[in-house]
């Protein structure tokens, strides 16, 4: 499978963006960011985006829960980042080799000590639990939200 090369941005082309609801979380992303995530042509199966390797400024700001979830990993330098959801705070910091997980609805507050360089998948439900429907027997996976983890964290429930 080839991946198209030319990269657009939820800014100039929200249409792209907002058709889906993975475009609908990479606008929220945008929105509080200093610029838009770069996102990587057409959208592949179950709406799942990819965007190419990207920078953005510091951030501190609060973020609506998504209408999907997210995987980011981190390239260059390391960078205090924090997350404050559900009572919880999440700390780590960016290294290559680490991702942060953020499940859909999961909203929070946010803090990134500088300048990072990411990637950002943004996939639905119904994606994640394509792809995972071997691993757990056709249990009903969810994410656990990550902030810098070198693991992926899966919860598998059993169907009522």
């Amino acid at each position: 499978m080839t991946f198209p090369t030319r990269a657009t941005t939820a800014e100039n082309a929200p249409e792209k963006a907002s058709s889906s609801l993975a475009g609908d979380a990479v606008d929220s992303i945008g929105r509080i960011l200093d610029r838009p995530p770069a996102l990587v042509g057409e959208a592949l199966r179950s709406e799942t985006r990819l965007t190419t390797r990207w920078s953005h400024g510091a951030l501190h700001d609060s973020l609506q829960g998504l209408s999907s979830h997210v995987v980011m990993t981190y390239y260059g330098a390391d960078r205090e980042i924090s997350w404050r959801c559900g009572g919880r705070r999440y700390a780590s910091r960016t290294r290559p080799g680490t991702i942060t997980l953020i499940p859909e609805c999961h909203d929070g507050r946010w803090d990134i000590a500088g300048p990072i360089e990411v990637s950002h998948v943004y996939f639905p439900q119904e994606r994640l639990q394509a792809s995972a429907d071997l691993l757990a027997g056709g249990k009903r996976v969810e994410l656990i939200g990550r902030v810098g983890s070198k693991t992926l964290r899966l919860r598998a429930f059993s169907r009522c």
